[in-house]
């Protein structure tokens, strides 16, 4: 803070010391209002970057522009780190700031592992808390390499990976919980879900509902303890009326997660590894959710998948192999993205997947399957899904099969419980 100099003031002025400096208030001149030295930026610095002496300015500006944890000496910053860019003339703030460390071979690089940045959204560090992790911490290079080779799967085995997966055992490791093991290319997987049993008069063994959850973190937690704060409404509670409801759990997510004792792994960490070595995250999760329709399918008469968003996308792959009863696709299918795909590094992407997958094969596929499809895109969407409820293209890519039904609603992004409702109840009445 820039110090002024005291003195005799003519008119009634007061000089007034804050903190190590001190600023000028008098009546004759009006009020001025305090002053304060902060850090910023003297150009666009990028995530990660290593700040020194030319990279930063200190500047004097108005206290009421100097918010809370802005740094105000160039020393508290000079050989930091940032964790995300700073524009040219941005302050400098302590939240993100690396704190100060001394050189570690593995701690330099674990420091960013448990620190998501360029893949992740908000908050996908975070660990759950309500149900016991499955596996111990990783807080090693070889631990967190030995975890993700654990999620390497050959891409090319995706295409046609209902039919060639082999299953081993499920069991319910808790009451609430449902694992499953499987192999696949000489391999062994395990996928999860979440359980909850069926409500309605219908016999438990007659119906099965398996609900993929989108992008988010620890999303199936918070679907399965039907959590208002999401956006898929109560599905459990909607589907439970008619079928025992199975919640699929992604790898690195809820309590299957990697993580170091307190936070969850970045999947800056884990897609482009996965990536580089011929697999997919994407691919990998969605076999999961092919190997759990493949058992629930042996144990129930009629099967229903469905998902929202990221997970309607994975909902639909899963379906076009597996071929249950019923899908709910809700705001996921769209042909606009074969023009223009708008998504994010932790979306679904699987390596060759849409020239083994163009859009005339898709639609012959669901024409001939058994299964009954509800499509759903609300008027309150955005993006590519508000294009969908205004012009109907994919409706009308697909309104000649008989097995497609398409709904345009008056809500947003998320389950429409009255015409999900109406298609389950049709569905397992036949």
């Amino acid at each position: 803070m820039t110090r002024r100099r005291a003195g005799f003031l003519g008119g009634g002025g007061v000089v007034i010391g804050l903190m190590t400096g001190w600023w000028l208030w008098s009546p004759a001149a009006g009020n001025v209002e305090p002053t304060g030295e902060v850090v910023v930026a003297s150009r666009w610095l990028a995530d990660f970057d290593r700040i020194n002496e030319n990279s930063v300015e200190v500047r004097e500006v108005p206290m009421s522009e100097i918010g809370e944890g802005v740094v105000s000496h160039k020393s508290q910053v000079v050989g930091r780190s940032l964790k995300a860019p700073v524009k040219a003339g941005q302050p400098i703030r302590e939240d993100n700031l690396y704190p100060p460390h001394e050189y570690d071979k593995e701690g330099e690089l674990l420091r960013f592992a448990y620190a998501p940045a360029l893949w992740s959204a908000p908050g996908m560090d975070e660990l759950l808390t309500e149900d016991e992790q499955l596996h111990p911490a990783s807080t090693t290079f070889r631990e967190i390499q030995q975890r993700i080779e654990e999620y390497l799967m050959d891409a090319g085995l995706f295409q046609n990976a209902f039919e060639k997966l082999k299953l081993s055992q499920g069991t319910f490791i808790e009451d609430h919980i449902f694992q499953l093991d499987y192999q696949l290319g000489g391999k062994g997987y395990k996928a999860h879900s979440y359980f909850t049993p069926t409500t309605g008069a219908v016999p438990a063994s007659n119906c099965a509902a398996l609900i993929i959850p989108g992008s988010g973190h620890n999303a199936s937690s918070g679907i399965y303890r039907r959590d208002p704060g999401t956006y898929y409404r109560d599905i459990v509670g909607l589907t439970e009326r008619y079928c025992d409801a199975y919640v699929f759990v992604k790898p690195n997510e809820d309590f299957v997660a990697i993580y170091n004792g307190e936070k969850k792994l970045s999947y800056d960490f884990i897609i482009p590894y996965l990536l580089n070595r011929g697999g997919s995250y994407s691919a990998l999760y969605i076999v999961n959710s092919l190997a759990i329709t493949k058992y629930l399918k042996q144990k129930y008469q009629k099967i229903f998948v469905l998902g929202l968003s990221q997970g309607a996308q994975a909902a639909l792959w899963n379906v076009l192999q597996s071929e249950p009863s019923g899908a709910v696709i809700s705001s996921g299918f769209t042909v606009i993205d074969r023009e223009v795909n708008y998504g994010w590094g932790g979306g679904i992407i699987i390596p060759g997947l849409w020239e083994a997958y163009p859009l005339d094969r898709i639609r012959s596929i669901m024409e001939a399957s058994k299964t009954q499809f509800l499509l759903t895109y609300g008027r309150q969407e955005y993006g590519t899904f508000k294009i969908e409820a205004e012009e109907g293209y994919t409706c009308k890519f697909l309104e000649s099969l008989d097995n497609v039904t398409c709904s345009i609603h008056e809500g947003g992004h998320t389950f429409p419980p009255d015409i999900i409702n109406g298609f389950l109840a049709g569905q397992v009445a036949r």
